[in-house]
């Protein structure tokens, strides 16, 4: 087995960018999953921390860009809630404050979300008090929040 070749160090800011906007084009970070990514590479975090900077003045990173993409990204993909997807963006380091502004939680897609992954998940409707528990508990370990869930359990479409 061939072991993997760690890759060469940034050393000049010239670098660090082209890392950076190659990162970018296959898909948008938060700030703080770059500032990650970069450190990674860099043992400089002055050189980092400036690199940071010019993304963002130039506006090629963005945690507002990045949060409306991976909402936008989780709703058309259906299976998981709000809540997971608030989950997931905290996780990325984007301020809960932002993901709030983003991520309409009472929104009608998502009560259709829950009921369309409900009805992927299991065939036929519950028709005992313990089936209707296991699949309000598949719905919340997605991240839909009880209203979500009701409508899904009492939805025709199942």
């Amino acid at each position: 087995m061939k072991a993997r070749k760690e890759p060469k160090p940034l050393e000049s800011l010239a670098e660090l960018k082209s890392y950076a906007l190659w990162l970018l084009s296959n898909r948008e970070y938060s700030q703080a999953r770059m500032l990650t990514k970069l450190s990674g590479r860099c043992v400089d975090r002055d050189l980092v921390d400036a690199c940071i900077s010019e993304l963002l003045e130039s506006n090629y990173l963005s945690d507002e860009r990045m949060t409306r993409s991976y909402v936008r990204m989780a709703v058309e993909k259906g299976s998981d809630g709000p809540m997971k997807v608030a989950s997931k963006l905290m996780q990325k380091g984007v301020d809960r404050a932002l993901i709030d502004e983003h991520l309409i939680t009472d929104d009608e897609i998502w009560r259709e979300n829950a009921a369309n992954t409900l009805r992927r998940k299991f065939k036929s409707p519950a028709t005992s008090h313990e089936e209707r528990q296991k699949q309000a508990r598949f719905l919340a370990n997605r991240g839909f929040t009880m209203d979500q869930i009701r409508y899904a359990l009492t939805s025709p479409s199942i």
